[in-house]
């Protein structure tokens, strides 16, 4: 029987969310919390299997909560926002970095159509948040010097990297490694839910100190830039600039199919990466870039949120070494020949 903590400040959305959850077998809705105070005196007293937490909360703020249990215990943490474009959306990613798993859209609407499609989306995020785990960074000792690598990246033209769930913190570990501007465009393909995305540039570009933005159609990378594609939409490198196209696949958008563009046509003037994420997007991808002669990397498993991606792309032959993002970040900073 798994057991659910709901934190949010809106009754109502507490009793929907309650009402949807109690349908579910093997499903225990603890009594719901409306403020932070509260949230982590009930989180670490109850010690529920997942807590599904709002950000904007009275007595303080979801992102302190978060801190707080988190700094006490490992426990699966959620994050419930809006899609309301205000200050909260950076503090989702601060809750991301502090440790929380995923982000869960709040629903927009409370009609048929919108309730099954929030029902879907809430029971994936909790099945997530249950096979997460905490990332171990001691794994990887900072001060771990990155190993002496053949080739250099003054021959590479782009850096792709996929990610997914636990990506954000990811992304950040691996390019605060990186020197600004770094010699080479790094472009990311990570699944996000639509209306965060530009958000996700901005807190990257804040946590990194990197040039991050959105792709846009057509546009030729540069050396120094961190280019994020769009949710909804998928990235392709086709003859030196950036396509942005209609999403196809489940996973949006999709890290392979950005690689396999990237294979195609960059071959081994290119490096991969995948990082921590559900599923398997990005494997067969990474399997061409190697195939084509780039370098490949994956994050390791110990410091994995989920070790999905990564995991597939190592089951398929692609990866040519695994490491946490920082140490990745080291090992691409190494052979940019740039010194620590």
């Amino acid at each position: 029987m798994r057991r659910i903590l709901l934190v949010d400040d809106s009754k109502v959305l507490c009793s929907y969310v309650s009402a949807m959850l109690s349908r579910v077998p093997d499903t225990q809705v603890l009594r719901p919390v409306h403020d932070g105070l509260e949230a982590v005196r009930v989180a670490l007293e109850q010690r529920p299997d997942v807590v599904l937490m709002d950000i904007q909360l009275p007595g303080q703020s979801g992102l302190d909560a978060i801190r707080q249990i988190l700094a006490v215990r490992h426990m699966p943490i959620v994050v419930l926002s809006s899609y309301v474009d205000d200050p909260s959306r950076n503090l989702v990613f601060e809750a991301l970095a502090a440790g929380a798993v995923d982000v869960l859209a709040k629903p927009r609407g409370m009609d048929a159509v919108a309730y099954e499609s929030f029902r879907d989306r809430l029971l994936q995020a909790v099945d997530v948040a249950q096979e997460a785990r905490a990332p171990t960074a001691a794994a990887t000792p900072a001060a771990a010097p990155a190993p002496a690598l053949e080739r250099s990246t003054r021959g590479v033209r782009l850096v792709a990297v996929g990610a997914s769930t636990g990506g954000p913190a990811a992304l950040a570990q691996l390019l605060c490694q990186l020197p600004s501007p770094f010699p080479a465009p790094v472009v990311v393909a990570q699944h996000i839910l639509e209306g965060f995305d530009r958000s996700l540039a901005r807190w990257l570009a804040s946590a990194s100190g990197h040039d991050a933005a959105l792709v846009e159609d057509g546009m030729v990378p540069a050396p120094g830039q961190v280019l994020v594609a769009p949710a909804q939409r998928d990235v392709e490198w086709v003859g030196g600039r950036l396509r942005v196209a209609t999403a196809s696949g489940r996973w949006r958008p999709s890290v392979d199919r950005l690689f396999h563009s990237v294979a195609r046509g960059l071959g081994e003037e290119a490096i991969g990466i995948v990082l921590t994420g559900l599923g398997a997007d990005g494997a067969a991808g990474l399997a061409a870039l190697r195939a084509a002669g780039a370098r490949t990397y994956a994050q390791s498993a110990e410091s994995c949120v989920v070790d999905g991606m990564p995991g597939s792309a190592r089951q398929a032959g692609a990866v040519e070494q695994s490491a946490a993002p920082d140490r990745i970040g080291r090992m691409v900073r190494a052979l940019a020949g740039v010194p620590a």
